[in-house]
């Protein structure tokens, strides 16, 4: 990505203020710390503790001071990358995950707790099966609470944003 600024920095010392903006556009949180490695200033910490939230957003700044070099240069130029971590959760860890979600789901009314009885239902047969050995038969589970997700979406009992969150979870503990 190439940033271009439209001030001019004709002095030594002079001060430029990078601002990233570090944006998930995965399907899983990114936990702390997150941050941007800059060729300029090394790692700057854009955020220590939480996670980052699929779709979700954070900025950080930086400030670098003109050289004698950059003015004889006539620019300055920089390259920056972000890192943060994905934790890595059991099938298990992760089936927990979505059904906290639903939870989330019904304590915000965007869920009754009766329909969500059903897809709990298949997320704990999955788990147990998963405790005993049986992969197989969990992933048999999985795909009937997708279809079920599915068939609430289209009966608008579930909105897509919604339901696609909770398919996109169970499809990446299916495909792990």
């Amino acid at each position: 990505m190439l940033i271009q600024s439209t001030n001019k920095f004709d002095n030594v010392g002079e001060t430029i203020t990078y601002t990233y903006t570090v944006t998930n556009s995965g399907n899983i949180d990114i936990s702390a710390p997150i941050t941007v490695t800059d060729d300029k200033f090394g790692t700057v910490t854009i955020q220590n503790g939480g996670t980052l939230s699929p779709g979700s957003s954070i900025t950080g700044t930086s400030t670098y001071k003109i050289t004698d070099a950059d003015i004889n240069t006539g620019s300055v130029t920089n390259l920056a990358y972000a890192t943060g971590s994905i934790n890595v959760l059991t099938p298990v860890q992760a089936i927990d995950q979505i059904i906290a979600s639903i939870q989330k789901l019904i304590t915000s009314g965007n869920l009754s707790s009766g329909v969500s009885r059903p897809l709990i239902s298949q997320l704990n047969a999955a788990k147990s099966n998963l405790n005993s050995g049986q992969t197989s038969k969990a992933t048999t589970q999985l795909n009937i609470f997708i279809t079920e997700v599915d068939t609430y979406i289209n009966s608008g009992i579930l909105s897509q944003t919604n339901g696609q969150l909770l398919i996109d979870a169970t499809n990446a503990i299916i495909q792990a």
